[in-house]
């Protein structure tokens, strides 16, 4: 990433960095609140598999990160789990079930603060999705065993060392697949509209240098 891209995406994000806060903050917030709206009703597959939801919530916390820039992400993290819970539609049933969300905003606001280059790189992202849903994917299970059903530490800690370890590599294994997939679709989606966008000015400015030069 050039020098002036890594800027734009550590300030403003890297699509609407070159427009004016006029033009450019009702574009985001739009995107956001499309995106809070997204997190809150994507449908609850019951495809038993770890982590197959952040596919699309955290794609979408990864898209407003890079769209809009620092805090988008914890916001739009923030407000989906807030709406989730008013709604009732936690995945698990509790604070627990959207407190990820919140988490892993906070992660991707943060990682991409401190190393903008991440959102230049296709291979870079999908490590960058993997380790923010690894890092948050144990909130869930450890809050609700210590919180809401009331274990003691010693008691959360032989309940997970008494967990076969082919479990553990599948959790691992699954968080890690659908983690580096959010970072690859949000990839895809912004460098692809930024591609689109860029190839529609290009266009538009040919032609009004060619309107300008005709005879």
């Amino acid at each position: 990433m050039k020098n002036s891209q890594a800027v734009a995406t550590r300030w403003k994000g890297a699509l609407w960095a070159s427009e004016v806060a006029g033009r450019r903050l009702p574009k985001v917030g739009l995107l956001a609140a499309l995106s809070t709206g997204a997190i809150m009703t994507q449908p609850h597959l019951a495809l038993g598999l770890p982590g197959h939801r952040a596919l699309t919530w955290l794609a979408l916390l990864f898209i407003m990160r890079i769209a809009g820039g620092p805090g988008w992400a914890t916001g739009v993290g923030l407000a989906a789990a807030v709406g989730t819970m008013a709604i009732g539609r936690s995945p698990d049933g509790s604070f627990w079930g959207v407190l990820q969300y919140v988490a892993a905003g906070f992660g991707v606001d943060a990682f991409l603060w401190a190393k903008p280059a991440l959102a230049a790189g296709a291979v870079r992202m999908a490590a960058l999705g993997a380790a923010v849903l690894l890092s948050v994917g144990w909130i869930t299970p450890l809050g609700k065993s210590f919180f809401a059903g009331g274990a003691d530490p010693h008691t959360v800690w032989l309940s997970i060392t008494d967990v076969a370890p082919s479990a553990w590599v599948r959790l691992v294994a699954f968080n890690t697949v659908f983690g580096a997939g959010a970072g690859l679709i949000a990839y895809g989606l912004v460098h692809g509209v930024a591609a689109a966008t860029a190839h529609r000015r290009r266009r538009r400015s040919e032609v009004l240098a060619s309107a300008v030069s005709a005879p």
